[in-house]
């Protein structure tokens, strides 16, 4: 693995983004026994420690699992929620040695978009909403699970999966990205608007080129996966080319009154 995102950050210019997603079983299992499934994520994580972006364990089909306080609690509760949660940022002991805690940037919390989903392990966004504020030290206590410390850094939630969250049949359509939104304040869309110039990005020998971008307008420069690569102002003159890498990327033009977005393919 480690080879392997060498080789394509050598080959983009950018660090290869690393998440993973397993089941409570092979993570936290790993408290109540240590063989087999239970815990066998556990020397994989530690070993890519400080190479993984974001962990987000499954915490749906999972049945019940231990917290670090000693006690057992089930999916489908905030408890079950917080007390997974924590043991990834406190760590906790196996027969195969202490699992060190992780940074809470490196954390999100798994769960299904709605009850087709998954076999188990949906939650409401209300409950959703209560064991991520009480996470944060931001809400009171939603069940019998004592947290140890607040977690304000927390890196957010992942769910299976984008497309039943967006299906009508579900739990509503994208009630869980709004349920995001309304936990961390953030937004899950990509807003465009009717142009009256087009707006569109091209690399030259020279540099990037905007093209219908006013001048002084902000200009902000992601990569395939999300991350920002560079910030500037637009002068009217090519941006150089050599801090982006190659690859698919994403332009985004802010003016007073508009936000304006293109794709560019960086040879």
């Amino acid at each position: 693995m480690n080879a392997i995102a060498d080789a394509f950050e050598l080959a983009n210019g950018a660090p290869m983004m690393l998440t993973m997603a397993p089941e409570t079983a092979y993570v936290q299992g790993g408290q109540g026994a240590f063989g087999g499934i239970w815990g066998a994520y556990l020397p994989l994580i530690h070993a890519l420690r400080d190479r993984i972006d974001i962990l987000q364990v499954q915490l749906y089909n999972s049945g019940s699992m231990y917290g670090i306080d000693g006690g057992i609690y089930t999916q489908s509760t905030a408890d079950f929620i917080v007390s997974q949660t924590e043991a990834l940022l406190q760590g906790f002991p196996t027969n195969g040695g202490f699992f060190e805690p992780l940074p809470q940037g490196k954390v999100a919390i798994g769960l299904p978009a709605c009850p087709l989903a998954a076999g188990g392990g949906y939650v409401a966004p209300a409950v959703i909403a209560a064991a991520v504020d009480y996470l944060r030290g931001d809400g009171p206590q939603p069940g019998t699970y004592t947290r140890m410390d607040a977690y304000p850094g927390l890196r957010g939630l992942m769910t299976w999966s984008i497309n039943w969250d967006a299906a009508a049949v579900c739990a509503g359509s994208y009630t869980y990205a709004e349920a995001f939104e309304d936990v961390f304040g953030v937004s899950t869309n990509l807003e465009t608007w009717d142009e009256p110039e087009a707006f569109s990005a091209a690399a030259t020998r020279d540099g990037l080129v905007l093209v219908g971008a006013p001048i002084g307008s902000g200009v902000r420069i992601l990569d395939g996966l999300g991350r920002v690569l560079m910030e500037t102002r637009w002068t009217g003159q090519p941006m150089p080319l050599r801090q982006l890498g190659s690859g698919i990327h994403l332009v985004e033009c802010v003016s007073v009154d508009q936000r304006r977005v293109a794709r560019v393919v960086i040879p």
